[in-house]
């Protein structure tokens, strides 16, 4: 059955957190870091508003230090910015930055979640930012795929292209982390995926040595015109 990716991440994002703790009559601050907030406006209309104080306030945060910190700042001192905070992590929490945002700011904060919606729903090819470290690029690819699988709701046989058998293949390596993850993921929630009367999915991993002509060719279209021309972000050009 055809899914809508972008609508599924749309619904979660509104469903689990910003409606979950919204009251009748009342606003919130919503608070995003730079990578948070690509996530949410690739599939929500953004509206900017003046931000007021001494009102709760929604984090929709990249579980890193700098993020972590930036909350025990807002929400410590006399003059805290925010009288309390329903913090949503878009990745899995790290232990240490838990304990580390417990520590610093516990009184204040009335939700925290994970959400594992770590992905932008482009039309767009993955490739490695930094070839030196390929293991650490696939580990990052396969963390993102899981908030894929999570928001599905579906646990996908992986298929990998591997000619010489010995799992040395690009596509091998990948498949291998990609599973690694899945199986991590399994561990922290025994019940997932949920129950569906469908067979769950099949993800296929190839690299370009099935199909060396591809890199070579250009898409003769507007679309790939403008990706080369302009500046896009998010699918979004301003002129």
């Amino acid at each position: 059955m055809p899914v809508n990716l972008k609508t599924q991440l749309r619904q979660l994002i509104l469903t689990e957190a910003l409606k979950s703790v919204q009251d009748p009559g009342k606003y919130k601050v919503l608070v995003c870091d730079p990578h948070s907030m690509k996530c949410l406006f690739n599939v929500c209309t953004k509206e900017q508003r003046a931000t007021e104080t001494r009102q709760e306030a929604i984090y929709l945060i990249t579980p890193t230090r700098n993020v972590i910190d930036a909350i025990i700042n807002d929400l410590s001192g006399p003059k805290r910015m925010y009288t309390g905070a329903h913090i949503f992590s878009i990745a899995a929490l790290p232990d240490n930055l838990f304990d580390r945002l417990k520590t610093g700011a516990a009184a204040y904060i009335k939700n925290l979640k994970e959400l594992n919606i770590d992905f932008t729903p482009l039309k767009r090819m993955y490739s490695p930012s930094n070839i030196e470290d390929l293991d650490g690029s696939l580990e990052d690819m396969a963390d993102q795929l899981i908030s894929v699988f999570t928001t599905l709701g579906d646990s996908p046989v992986i298929r990998y292209f591997d000619p010489s058998g010995n799992r040395d293949s690009l596509a091998a390596r990948a498949a291998v982390k990609i599973q690694a993850a899945i199986d991590k993921y399994r561990d922290l929630e025994p019940d997932w995926p949920p129950k569906s009367p469908y067979p769950p999915a099949q993800l296929l991993v190839l690299d370009r040595s099935v199909d060396v002509f591809s890199p070579l060719l250009h898409s003769f279209t507007y679309q790939a015109a403008v990706f080369d021309l302009l500046q896009v972000d998010l699918d979004k050009v301003e002129v």
